[in-house]
């Protein structure tokens, strides 16, 4: 297995010899915590090193604030990664996939805060267990958590009524 280094200041603190490739990674925590956040780093770093996506962006209807925070984040305009990303859209009334864009196919399938990761448990790497803080700005979180406020508020619903 090979290493992915993510070039990321903060991360890289956490993670020095880097994420092992493949492998599967969970990032986990509470609601509203900024989970897909973290994920943008290793998003950013696994396609500057070639490799290709799928994201399911549960509370978001479109890959489009994926798009607007991986630029204002880690300055990646994802459109030159055409073909390397595809989004599923979630929508429990649908009964079938459906493409509905080149990159996007639907299917059935808190206030302003401060986001830290640590990592618990990994396999076969060296890491760090200190807790270390994201540097997302502020009004970037403040952003992400009205649009998951609104789309939690539908969505919610909507899994309910399955």
């Amino acid at each position: 297995m090979t290493k992915l280094k993510t070039n990321i200041h903060w991360l890289d603190e956490l993670l020095p010899e880097g994420i092992l490739v493949p492998s599967s990674t969970l990032i986990s925590g509470p609601g509203g915590t900024g989970k897909p956040l973290v994920e943008f780093a290793f998003v950013a770093a696994w396609l500057k090193a070639g490799g290709s996506l799928i994201g399911i962006p549960l509370q978001y209807p479109s890959g489009e604030l994926v798009r607007t925070a991986m630029n204002k984040l880690y300055n990646m305009d994802l459109k030159n990664y055409h073909g390397k990303i595809v989004y599923i859209q979630f929508d429990p009334s649908a009964t079938r996939c459906e493409k509905i864009k080149n990159d996007t196919v639907k299917a059935n399938m808190v206030k302003p805060m401060k986001l830290f990761l640590k990592i618990v448990r990994m396999k076969r790497v060296e890491f760090s267990k200190k807790e270390k803080e994201v540097p997302i700005p502020e009004e970037m979180l403040e952003e992400i958590n009205k649009i998951a406020e609104a789309t939690r508020k539908t969505r919610i619903t909507e899994i309910k009524n399955i």
